[in-house]
């Protein structure tokens, strides 16, 4: 994903801002293997709606290690994903 230097927060979303409070309400889809890895500026990352247990094993290396939040909405994750130790500035999960 390509986004202009100044962008510090990403959100990407299934559906409406309703929906994600119904648990159960996602969408599947498939991201990229480097989503957001270049984005050396992006410290607030939120997900919701996705269905991201497809790809929960990657994860982590789809962002950016200096992310200090990330937030999994409705993600319909059945286990903590792997190699979250690389986000050694994070302060909010």
């Amino acid at each position: 994903m390509s986004l202009k230097s100044t962008v510090d927060e990403v959100y990407i979303g299934g559906g409406n801002a309703y929906n994600q409070l119904i648990r159960g309400t996602m969408v599947n889809v498939t991201l990229a293997p480097d989503l957001l890895t270049l984005q050396s500026r992006v410290t607030w990352i939120v997900f919701y709606s996705l269905n991201l247990q497809p790809m929960i094993s990657k994860l982590a290396t789809m962002l950016p290690s200096q992310a200090k939040t990330i937030i999994l909405t409705n993600g319909g994750l059945g286990q903590f994903p792997s190699g979250f130790e690389k986000f050694t500035a994070l302060q909010r999960l």
